[in-house]
C-alpha cells in the first residue's frame, strides 16, 4: 500500500511538472508562429538571420508566460541546446528536451529516495542528476555519428554538384538533384538548404546555417 501511494505521488509530481514546463514552451512556440505569420521571420531572414530568435523572448504581452525561455536565452542555454538538437538530427524541440530531462531527473530521484535501499538513498541526488543528463549524452553521441557519416558522404556530393553544373544545371537545381540521389544524413541537410532558399532565404545564409549544423572544415571551405 505504501509503495502504491508513493508511486501515485511520483506520477502526480512528474505530471504536474511536465504540464507546467510544456505550457511555458507552448507559449513560446505560439509566439514564433505569430511572428512568422506577421512577416517578422522574413524580415529577419533578409538581415542574415541574426535576429531570428529575439522575438521569441521579447514579446511584451507574454513576459510572464515566457519567463523560463527568457531565462534560458539569457544563460545562452536555449541556443546551445537548439544547436545540439539540429546537429543530432532529431525532431525534438528545446522544450521537449528539457521536459524529458526534468521528468527523468524527478523519476530517478523519487525512485532513489522512496523505493531504493538506504545506501542508494544517500546518493540519490547525484544519481538523479546523472540520469537527467542522459538525453544530452545521447544527443552528443548521435551528433558525432551523424557528423562522421556526413563527412564520409561529402566528397561524393561535391563531385555530384560539379558534374551537374558542368551539365548546365543551375546550382539550386543541383542541390535538388543532390538530396534526391543521396542517403541520410547528407540528403536531409541539403534538402533543408534547398527548401530554405526556395522559400526566399538567401542561398549564402542557407549555406551558412548548414555549416553551423555540420561544423566541418570541408563544409566551411564549400560555403
Amino acid at each position: 500500500m505504501t509503495l502504491a501511494i508513493l508511486f501515485a505521488v511520483l506520477l502526480c509530481v512528474s505530471g504536474g511538472t511536465y504540464w507546467l514546463v510544456q505550457r511555458t514552451f507552448a507559449n513560446r512556440d505560439a509566439l514564433k508562429v505569430r511572428d512568422r505569420l506577421s512577416g517578422k521571420a522574413g524580415r529577419d531572414a533578409q538581415t542574415g538571420g541574426k535576429t531570428a530568435a529575439a522575438p521569441l523572448f521579447a514579446a511584451e504581452g507574454d513576459q510572464r508566460q515566457a519567463l523560463l525561455p527568457r531565462i534560458l536565452a539569457w544563460l545562452n542555454i536555449d541556443r546551445a541546446l537548439q544547436g545540439l538538437l539540429e546537429q543530432a538530427g532529431v525532431g525534438w524541440t528545446t522544450g521537449q528536451l528539457l521536459l524529458g530531462m526534468l521528468v527523468v531527473t524527478l523519476v530517478a530521484f523519487n525512485v532513489c529516495w522512496y523505493m531504493a535501499p538506504p545506501q542508494i538513498r544517500e546518493v540519490g541526488f547525484p544519481i538523479a542528476i546523472a540520469a537527467g543528463a542522459m538525453p544530452v549524452f545521447y544527443l552528443r553521441r548521435r551528433k558525432r555519428k551523424r557528423t562522421e557519416a556526413f563527412e564520409a558522404q561529402f566528397p561524393d556530393a561535391l563531385q555530384f554538384i560539379a558534374r551537374a553544373m558542368r551539365a548546365g544545371h543551375a546550382f539550386s537545381v543541383s542541390l535538388e538533384m543532390l538530396y534526391k540521389e543521396f542517403a541520410e544524413p547528407l540528403a536531409g541537410e541539403f534538402r533543408r538548404v534547398f527548401e530554405e532558399q526556395n522559400l526566399g532565404l538567401p542561398i549564402d545564409t542557407a549555406l551558412e546555417k548548414l555549416s553551423q549544423r555540420m561544423p566541418l572544415l570541408d563544409v566551411q571551405f564549400f560555403v
